[in-house]
């Protein structure tokens, strides 16, 4: 998912000159993913938001993981997180970061 429709097209025109094919972009806000398509084995988030948008969350399916930046944006903390039967679990911090906001209809207003 990525919010700029240039880079999803220099993004495909990289995958395409590497071969690889297995890779499906969309363009939008990345807040609410993409939930025709899930569930999912994993999601990264790379914009920062003080939690998990639940519909993200949502997505994964029992034993998936997810690693967001949580924090206000600039200063936050990569965690990684696995969702379980009762829901998602913070595992671990992996390391402190500066990321954009998450913008959308999930993340913080555009």
């Amino acid at each position: 998912m990525e919010r700029w429709p240039d880079i999803a097209h220099q993004a495909r025109r990289n995958l395409a000159r590497q071969g690889i094919r297995n890779v499906e972009l969309c363009v939008g806000h990345g807040s609410g993913g993409v939930p025709d398509r899930a569930p999912y084995h994993a999601v990264i988030v790379s914009a920062a938001f003080p939690e998990v948008p639940a519909l993200l969350a949502d997505q994964l399916r029992c034993g998936g993981r997810l690693v967001q930046p949580i924090g206000p944006g600039g200063r936050e903390q990569v965690v990684s997180f696995l969702r379980t039967a009762t829901g998602l679990e913070r595992r671990r911090v992996l390391t402190p970061a500066h990321f954009v906001r998450l913008q959308g209809w999930y993340g913080f207003p555009s």
